[in-house]
């Protein structure tokens, strides 16, 4: 869902047409709130898997996973 979900709802028509200017999207800071506590839930779970893991290789899975979900999400902002 972090890599399917736009970070702004309209960036879609100027990859269509690169002359039409995007509107501003009123809506955004309900998008950004949905991301921030679907990656609390992402995170929240990996550390539950974590605590209950009963190998290392297991525990490294799971700090690697919220890793890669948090750089996922934190690229959405590099552009």
């Amino acid at each position: 869902m972090l890599l399917t979900l736009p970070v702004r709802r309209y960036d879609w028509m100027q990859q269509v047409d690169p002359s039409i200017s995007a509107p501003p999207d009123a809506g955004s800071d309900n998008g950004a709130l949905f991301m921030l506590l679907l990656l609390g839930v992402i995170v929240a779970s990996q550390v539950a898997i974590m605590t209950l893991a009963k190998t290392g290789r297991e525990r490294t899975c799971a700090l690697v996973l919220a890793l890669v979900a948090v750089a996922l999400w934190a690229s959405r902002f590099w552009r």
